[in-house]
């Protein structure tokens, strides 16, 4: 992901030397962009990862005093 970042090289051929999908790369590679505050246009308003765990723990916690009532 950092060679994608740092050295401007492309998922595919990244991707291709690691002999993970491309896919999957691109996708860790946009949320490093996303958690630095780098997104893209059509990335805007996504969740950062942190915001992403803050979310999910929020809707357990809401799941798990709901479960009480």
């Amino acid at each position: 992901m950092e060679i994608c970042l740092q050295e401007g090289l492309s998922c595919n051929t990244v991707a291709e030397g690691l002999g993970v999908p491309s896919s999957s790369l691109d996708r860790w590679v946009r949320q490093a962009r996303i958690d630095q505050g780098q997104a893209g246009t059509r990335d805007q308003g996504l969740l950062t990862s942190d915001e992403r765990a803050e979310l999910n723990r929020l809707r357990k916690e809401v799941d798990i005093n709901t479960s009480r009532s």
